[in-house]
């Protein structure tokens, strides 16, 4: 899955959908959430897009934002960001400073 992953392993797990599996499945429930039900927020998910962490993607922003218009708010699960430097997770940085 595009979003969260196995249970197990959501804090590091990396998906990679195909571009065509991403905009036919996976991105249109989200798309019309924003446009059409008007979402006010959108939280990221715990696991890797393509080997980037979602909630420190710049792919998610440049969709919610440039393509799909959208003003709310974007914000991270639970223990996402910490995910950025915890060894078992991403450790994308050193340090959570």
């Amino acid at each position: 899955a595009v979003h969260s992953g196995p249970e197990s392993t959501r804090h590091s797990f990396d998906v990679y959908p195909s571009d065509y599996d991403l905009a036919e499945t996976y991105l249109p429930h989200f798309r019309r959430a924003v446009q059409e039900a008007g979402a006010y927020s959108v939280m990221c998910a715990y696991n890797r897009l393509r080997g980037e962490p979602c909630c420190g993607d710049k792919y998610l922003e440049d969709l919610l934002r440039n393509k799909w218009g959208f003003n709310g708010y974007i914000v991270s699960d639970c223990g996402a960001i910490s995910d950025f430097y915890r060894e078992n997770a991403h450790h994308i940085v050193n340090t959570p400073e």
